[in-house]
């Protein structure tokens, strides 16, 4: 997948995020401790966020609860498989 930064808007931490919605798009995580996680971010054999939701990717920051609920803030620069850490 070709990722255009530039069109995805701010990177998350130049953001408030009491101005960045975080959106509903039925996305799934795990069951885990409160927190913002990349799509890619992986623990008990398994992604952190299960299911992308429409319009989510890997790429996407994630809020996730200790209930599976989930919402996407959308791209975040420190998501992005060119760096070599990422947010989990």
């Amino acid at each position: 997948m070709s990722v255009n930064p530039e069109a995805q808007g701010g990177i998350l931490e130049d953001r408030d995020l009491s101005k960045r919605a975080c959106k509903n798009n039925g996305c799934k995580c795990q069951k885990i401790t409160q927190g913002q996680y990349c799509g890619l971010c992986w623990r008990n054999n398994d992604f952190i966020v299960t299911k992308l939701g429409t319009g989510g990717a890997w790429n996407h920051v994630y809020e996730c609860n200790s209930n599976g609920g989930c919402c996407d803030y959308g791209y975040a620069k420190d998501c992005d498989l060119q760096k070599t850490s990422i947010r989990c």
